[in-house]
């Protein structure tokens, strides 16, 4: 079920026995299925996206000094209603303090940008598409909110909870809207860099930190 505030539409969905909620900028469709559906992605194109995702993670992670570290996806349970594969992925074992917050929650940002960037260059992105893909990153938005949660306990720092709403002219650090147009801007700039992790993390499945360092070198 969605409800909009304004801006950003509050989502919470199970899928294949997980509970997840989060923010989507696109209002949810009927949802007759598991959501990987609704990406309406061939088996092939649900690998490659998820790869971009992943790929952006880093690259982002990278710009901002973060260390690099293993990349990796694999193949999650089939829908046993639609047949939709839903792949999973992760940057292995990334540290949530290895840089600042702020820089961290872009990293963050960046898995679903990329996948939409990736997206538009396939053609016109649908609603129910985009929805799908800001889905797929609601991990992320679980380690955003542990972020803002953990830094808003730091004496004299005074960060809230993510704010889903619109950046504003003057947004702040922990306003979700506002990660999500950094790690854009930050992905447009280094694009050549995801597309080529991106197709050695598809072909493989697994890079070594030995190898992203030097695809991102």
């Amino acid at each position: 079920m969605s409800s909009f505030d304004g801006y950003s539409y509050e989502v919470a969905i199970s899928s294949g026995g997980v509970d997840y909620w989060g923010h989507t900028t696109d209002p949810s469709p009927d949802v007759t299925c598991c959501f990987a559906r609704h990406g309406a992605f061939s088996a092939e194109q649900e690998l490659l996206g998820t790869a971009f995702h992943e790929a952006g993670h880093a690259v982002v992670a990278r710009l901002a000094g973060i260390p690099a570290v293993p990349v990796e996806i694999i193949a999650g349970p089939t829908c046993e209603t639609c047949g939709a594969v839903r792949w999973a992925g992760r940057n292995v074992a990334v540290p949530l303090d290895a840089g600042s917050a702020y820089d961290t929650l872009t990293a963050l940002a960046a898995g679903v940008q990329a996948r939409l960037l990736w997206c538009e260059q396939l053609g016109p992105v649908a609603a129910s598409r985009r929805w799908a893909v800001e889905i797929g990153g609601f991990g992320d938005q679980v380690l955003a909110r542990e972020v803002c949660a953990a830094t808003a306990g730091l004496p004299g720092v005074g960060w809230r909870e993510l704010d889903y709403g619109p950046p504003g002219l003057q947004p702040q650090p922990w306003n979700w809207g506002h990660q999500q147009q950094r790690a854009r801007q930050a992905l447009v700039s280094a694009w050549a860099y995801v597309e080529k992790l991106a197709c050695r993390v598809a072909g493989d499945t697994h890079v070594s930190v030995k190898d992203v360092t030097a695809i991102l070198a």
